[in-house]
């Protein structure tokens, strides 16, 4: 029996302009992560203000993107999600990983974010 993984939906404030109030997306924490995985997460978390033009902040920067797609690809089991024409895809994350290549930097830091707190509630005695 498969198991149910909550939703989480993003809120009109995280400006993810393409989804809409039917878009989720499905977390399961109950993976074998690596500290990579967590590296990434700090990695892009800093991100902001980064002068990308400089050669060792653009390569950490693509380094940690493409771990946080393998974070995602491994955490993010099911979804309702609008690509960039606003259709669903066709198949959810599990089956289709390519899919986050194709999503948009403030699309991939909300994802990440909402891992990152369902990971640290899983972590946290009931959640705190």
């Amino acid at each position: 029996m498969e198991k149910s993984l909550p939703r989480v939906s993003p809120a009109p404030e995280d400006e993810l302009r393409r989804q809409t109030a039917e878009s989720y997306i499905q977390i399961d924490v109950d993976v074998d992560l690596e500290l990579r995985h967590f590296k990434a997460i700090l990695v892009l978390s800093s991100m902001s203000g980064m002068d990308l033009s400089i050669a060792q902040n653009a390569i950490a920067a693509e380094k940690a993107l493409d771990r946080a797609v393998d974070l995602l690809s491994k955490t993010v089991r099911g979804w309702h999600w609008l690509d960039r024409k606003g259709e669903p895809y066709e198949a959810g994350p599990a089956d289709n990983p390519d899919a986050f290549e194709s999503l948009s930097m403030a699309e991939i830091n909300w994802m990440i974010g909402a891992v990152s707190e369902a990971i640290r509630e899983t972590a946290t005695p009931e959640g705190t």
